[in-house]
């Protein structure tokens, strides 16, 4: 990961404090959630650093939001759990 030419490759580990969380807690503290890895794009991709930040706190509010909801209930938010693909979404070419 550390060699020449992996400018564009980054690597995420496992934490685990061997408490009862949600899989949403668990993703947020493994920086391996939806929100996570959205605010991690915005400051990696360059063209979206400037334009982006006010786009990354709406996204840390919602990641905020998810672990409180967690906090107080004791499981994720349906919203996150039950959460599907839409079927009107187009499929990607074959060749993109």
């Amino acid at each position: 990961y550390r060699r020449p030419n992996h400018d564009n490759m980054h690597v995420r580990g496992y934490k685990e404090q061997g408490s009862i969380n949600t899989p949403m807690q668990l993703a947020i503290e493994n920086e391996v959630d939806r929100f996570s890895i959205a605010i991690d794009t915005i400051k990696r991709v360059r063209r979206l650093t400037a334009i982006g930040v006010s786009v990354a706190e709406r996204i840390r509010e919602q990641q905020a939001a998810a672990v409180r909801h967690a906090n107080e209930f004791g499981i994720d938010a349906v919203e996150l759990s039950g959460w599907t693909w839409p079927d009107n979404v187009p499929s990607r070419p074959a060749n993109a």
